[in-house]
This record gives structure tokens, sequence and C-alpha cells, in this order.
């Protein structure tokens, strides 16, 4: 599984990147929101990982890292 990947290259001491298209969701496209994968990821494949979140539209102060 690629979670289990990043896992392995986080163990590392490496940095590991996951894009999504949209930031949020959307009817017309069938594609992963960064907002929700984001959540998600952090609740369920990547729990325990120290996760950020960072797109176009958000303004400098509201960026986060977890």
């Amino acid at each position: 599984m690629v979670y289990e990947r990043v896992r392995n290259e986080v163990q590392a001491g490496r940095q590991v990147y996951i894009v999504c298209p949209l930031v949020e969701g959307s009817a017309k496209l069938e594609a992963k929101a960064a907002t929700e994968e984001f959540e998600r990821l952090q609740a369920e494949d990547l729990a325990g990982l120290r996760l950020g979140l960072l797109h176009g539209q958000m303004a400098a102060p509201t960026r986060r890292t977890r």
C-alpha cells in the first residue's frame, strides 16, 4: 500500500508530499479534495504522523502543521 511506503519514508527521515488537485470537493470532477483528504489521512491512514495542509486559498496565518 502507498501509505505504508509513506510511513517508511518518514521513519527514514524523509519528507513526503501528497498532492490533491482540488482545494474543496466538486460535483463535476472525481478528484479528492485537499481539505477532506487531509482530515481523512490525519484520522486514518497516516494517524500519528506530523501532517501539514497548504493550498493557494489559505492566508499565511492559517497554514498549519500537525
